[in-house]
C-alpha cells in the first residue's frame, strides 16, 4: 500500500459527511481498481462522479513523457491517480484532508509507485524538481473567492518553484462564462443558478475565471501557456479542442452534455454549439479550461482528441489528432483486439472497392493521416441550406456504398427474421453490415466518399439497417432537416416504412449495450433533459 506522510498534516479527520462515508467505504470494500459493479448497482452521482474512469478523460490521450516524475495537487478520492501511475515513473499526491489520502491509499493498495502526503503544498519540502504538475479544479479555491488576480499569481509563482527546467503544468479549471451556466446550470461553487455570470454578489469560497483573467494570471506568473478546451467540461471529457483546432461543425453528434441538477435549465446547450461556432465564439463559452503551462513554449502538439472512455476496456479509445497524424489508441489492452478488428473491418470494405482512410496498425494503436476534409455530415448539413436535392443525391451515393460493402445473401438467411414466415420487406440482405457507414464516419471529397472508424459489424443484415442508422442520426442532429426533407420522404425512398420501428428498437439495445447504460446509469440520467420541460418554464404572455 503506499505510503501516507502526515508530517505537514495541518489537521485530523473530523467527522466525515454521509457523502464522504460512503465513497471511502465503497473504497474500502472494493477488492481492485474496476468499480463499474459499485456503479451499476449504487446510482449515486457523487460516488460516480469520483469513481467512473471518465475522469480519466481529461488526460488520457496527453502523451506522458517517458519516466516521468509527476505532482498531483488535490489528489481527492484518485479520479485520475491510477492513470498517471500509469502513464509515469513516480506519483506523488498531494491531499489536505487525511480521510481522503486513506481512501486514496486503499484504492490503489497495489500501486507501488505512488506516495500520498498530508498537507497544503506550499509547506511541503520535496527532494526532486517535478516533470509535471498536476491541478485539476485546485487554482479556482486558493484565493477564498478573491476576484482579484494576486492570490492566483502568487500560488501559481510557488508551485512553479517545484517544476523542472522542461517541466509541464497541466492546470484545468471552470470558466465562469461556460455555455451551461447560461443555460442556467446552477455555478458550480455558489449552487446558484447565474451566479458566476453576475460576479458572485454577495461572494463565495472560490472564484471561477473567465479566459482572460485565467490568461492574464498565468501570464503574470511567468509562465508560456496553452489553451485546451475540454467538452462538456474537464470532470468527464469526451472531446478535447485548442485554438489550432476549434470545431467547425456542429458538437451535436459527438457530445453529450450533462447537468448536475436540470430543475433550473431555461436552454440546452446542445442547441446552441451550432451558433458558438458559427459566431468563432466557442473558446469563451467553452464550460471550462485545461492549460497547458511551462518555463518554455515547447508543449504537446496533439490539437484535439476524441475520447470514448465510456465504452469499456474493450472499446474505449482515445482517437488524437496532431498536425500531420491521427492516431486511434486503445485505452486498455483489452481494446488491441478492437483495433484488429477495425484494421480488418476496413481492409474488407477496400477489397470490395469502398474508399477508405488508409492506416497502420500498432500494438495499441491505429495510425492514419491527417485528412483535411469534411465528414459527408457537415457537407450533408450545408447542402440542406443550398440544395436539398443534393443532399438527397448523397444519401443515394451513400446507399449505394453501402449495397457495394458486401455480398449479398438470400432473404432467408436475415438475421432480423423475426420467424420463419415473416414477410416484412428487409429489402437486400448483406453478408456483413457494416454498420458504422454512416455520414459522421466518412468524409466527402469531390463526390467521393472515403470511409473510417468502422469498428462494428453484424452479419446477415438488412442493407437498410445502415441506412436507418445513417438517417436517423442526420436527423437527430441536424434539428432543422425535416422541415427541408421530411424523413419520411427519405423513409419510403429507401423503404424504411414498415421496418423503421423494428430497427429503433434493435438500436436501442445496440447502444444500451455500447454505451453500457448499466455502469453509466447515472450520467445517463442527468444527459436526458426534456426540452418540453423547459419550453414549459418560458412564459410566452
Amino acid at each position: 500500500m503506499p505510503t501516507i506522510k502526515m508530517k505537514y498534516s495541518l489537521n485530523e479527520n473530523s467527522k466525515l459527511s454521509d457523502r464522504d462515508k460512503k465513497i471511502s467505504d465503497y473504497i474500502g470494500a472494493n477488492e481492485g481498481e474496476d468499480y463499474s459493479a459499485v456503479l451499476a448497482r449504487d446510482g449515486d452521482w457523487d460516488l460516480f462522479h469520483q469513481l467512473a474512469k471518465t475522469r480519466e478523460s481529461i488526460l488520457n490521450w496527453y502523451n506522458f513523457a517517458e519516466n516521468a516524475n509527476v505532482l498531483e495537487i488535490g489528489s481527492g478520492y484518485g479520479a485520475v491517480t491510477g492513470l498517471l501511475c500509469d502513464r509515469c515513473k513516480t506519483v506523488t499526491c498531494v491531499e489536505t484532508q487525511p480521510y481522503k489520502a486513506e481512501a486514496l491509499a486503499k484504492r490503489y493498495k497495489n500501486r507501488t509507485n505512488m506516495d500520498i502526503y498530508v498537507g497544503n503544498v506550499v509547506d511541503l519540502k520535496f527532494e526532486i524538481k517535478f516533470d509535471y504538475i498536476i491541478m485539476l479544479g485546485i487554482l479556482e479555491y486558493q484565493g477564498n473567492g478573491s476576484k482579484g488576480k494576486d492570490r492566483y499569481i502568487a500560488f501559481i509563482r510557488s508551485i512553479k518553484e517545484l517544476l523542472n527546467d522542461k517541466g509541464k503544468i497541466l492546470l484545468a479549471t471552470e470558466n465562469r462564462y461556460g455555455i451551461r451556466y447560461f443555460c442556467g446550470e446552477k455555478e458550480p461553487f455558489s449552487h446558484i443558478p447565474f451566479y458566476g455570470i453576475n460576479r458572485y454578489p454577495k461572494g463565495c469560497a472560490a472564484y471561477a475565471f473567465d479566459k482572460r483573467e485565467l490568461t492574464d494570471i498565468v501570464n503574470e506568473s511567468g509562465l508560456h501557456f496553452k489553451f485546451y478546451y475540454p467538452v462538456p467540461d474537464y470532470k468527464h471529457t469526451q472531446m478535447i479542442f485548442t485554438d489550432e483546432y476549434l470545431p467547425k461543425s456542429s458538437l451535436r453528434e459527438r457530445i453529450v452534455p450533462y447537468y448536475n441538477d436540470k430543475s433550473t435549465l431555461v436552454a440546452l446547450e446542445k442547441d446552441l454549439y451550432d451558433d458558438l461556432v458559427a459566431n468563432n465564439v466557442f473558446p469563451f463559452f467553452s464550460n471550462s479550461f485545461l492549460l497547458e503551462c511551462g518555463l518554455d513554449d515547447h508543449f504537446s502538439d496533439v490539437v484535439s482528441a476524441a475520447l470514448s472512455t465510456d465504452r469499456g476496456s474493450e472499446h474505449g479509445f482515445a482517437t488524437v489528432i496532431s498536425k500531420k497524424k491521427v492516431e486511434k489508441r486503445a485505452l486498455d489492452k483489452k481494446g488491441c483486439q478492437s483495433l484488429k478488428t477495425i484494421s480488418s473491418n476496413m481492409l474488407d470494405l477496400e477489397k470490395h472497392g469502398i474508399n477508405i482512410v488508409p492506416h497502420d496498425l500498432e500494438a495499441m494503436k491505429l495510425s492514419m493521416p491527417f485528412i483535411d476534409q469534411k465528414t459527408l455530415s457537415d457537407v450533408l448539413r450545408e447542402a440542406l441550406r443550398n440544395d436539398p436535392d443534393k443532399f438527397i443525391g448523397m444519401f443515394d451515393l451513400l446507399y449505394e456504398q453501402i449495397l457495394q460493402s458486401s455480398e449479398h445473401v438470400e432473404k432467408k438467411y436475415n438475421a432480423l427474421r423475426k420467424n420463419p414466415d415473416d414477410t416484412s420487406n428487409y429489402g437486400i440482405i448483406l453478408k456483413k453490415a457494416y454498420i458504422d457507414m454512416i455520414p459522421i464516419n466518412c468524409f466527402y471529397d469531390e463526390g467521393k466518399l472515403i470511409f473510417f472508424d468502422q469498428e462494428f459489424v453484424r452479419e446477415n443484415f438488412p442493407a437498410s439497417y445502415t441506412m436507418f442508422r445513417a438517417l436517423k442520426y442526420t436527423y437527430s442532429f441536424i434539428t432543422f432537416a425535416n422541415g427541408i426533407v421530411p424523413l419520411r420522404q427519405m423513409k419510403e425512398r429507401f423503404g424504411l416504412i414498415e421496418v423503421w420501428e423494428d430497427y429503433v428498437l434493435e438500436e436501442n439495445e445496440f447502444v444500451r449495450k455500447n454505451r453500457d447504460f448499466k455502469t453509466y446509469g447515472s450520467f445517463w440520467e442527468r444527459a436526458n433533459v426534456n426540452k418540453n420541460d423547459i419550453i414549459s418554464k418560458i412564459s410566452f404572455e
